[in-house]
């Protein structure tokens, strides 16, 4: 088995990137591919087109360079075989929200709108089913796997299987605007265009770097999310 990780470098490489990238286990040859200095979706083309041309590895991991892992985190999507599946991501805001959506409404324009409550819930409840206490790590793998098809994810940590790529039709990925989502989430419709789903491991989380030592993940969804509608419902 072969892989290639392909990274749209935004601004540098962040220390907890590296730590990720150099802690990552994977039984397969590797090789990474990123691409500096061009808008994300550019980027992100270039990515494909490199990986389609002049590679010969059974997987493209699309991930960002502000993103960090578990060790065992491209191992684990990779083992699932799926055409498209995504770790859960986190908006790099606060409070974060995975950013995880399902279609609420295609409107007349054909403008796609996406809701994110259904994902931030099934966030919870695999938290809770496994046991899950708040802790200084943001890069979380629960022992069982939690897929579900989904309609759209951001591209900050996806693996996506050589076939799917060489279905999609180029342009990869396109920037649009609210409430179609970004490069990502058109990619994503191109990917169920093409005949093939779309999906998310619930079981594995990545962090998402906002800052030197500010890194937003399950752990911040939890504290600032989940707690405040408990102690809300509990007020109420």
């Amino acid at each position: 088995m072969q892989v290639m990780l392909g990274t749209p470098v935004r601004s540098g490489f962040p220390t907890d990137y590296v730590k990720s990238l150099w802690s990552t286990r994977l039984r397969a040859s590797t090789m990474w591919y990123p691409v500096s200095g061009l808008a994300v979706d550019v980027a992100r083309n270039v990515i494909v087109e490199y990986f389609l041309k002049h590679s010969k590895s059974d997987y493209l991991v699309m991930h960002d360079s502000d993103a960090t892992w578990h060790p065992d985190a491209i191992a684990r999507l990779i083992a699932l075989d799926l055409p498209f599946v995504s770790a859960v991501i986190y908006q790099r805001a606060f409070p974060t929200v995975p950013f995880i959506g399902y279609v609420g409404e295609v409107r007349d324009n054909g403008e796609t709108v996406y809701s994110f409550q259904h994902a931030a819930g099934r966030v919870i409840d695999v938290a809770l089913a496994n046991r899950y206490e708040p802790k200084e790590e943001r890069a979380v793998l629960f022992d069982s796997d939690v897929v579900e098809e989904i309609d759209g994810c951001g591209a900050h940590f996806a693996v996506i299987r050589r076939d799917v790529l060489e279905a999609v039709e180029p342009p990869y990925y396109l920037v649009t605007h609210p409430p179609s989502g970004g490069e990502d989430f058109y990619f994503c419709r191109k990917v169920k265009e093409a005949g093939f789903g779309v999906y998310v491991n619930y079981a594995v989380h990545t962090g998402h770097i906002a800052g030197d030592g500010v890194t937003i993940g399950l752990r911040e969804f939890m504290l600032y999310s989940y707690r405040g509608k408990r102690r809300k419902r509990k007020e109420g």
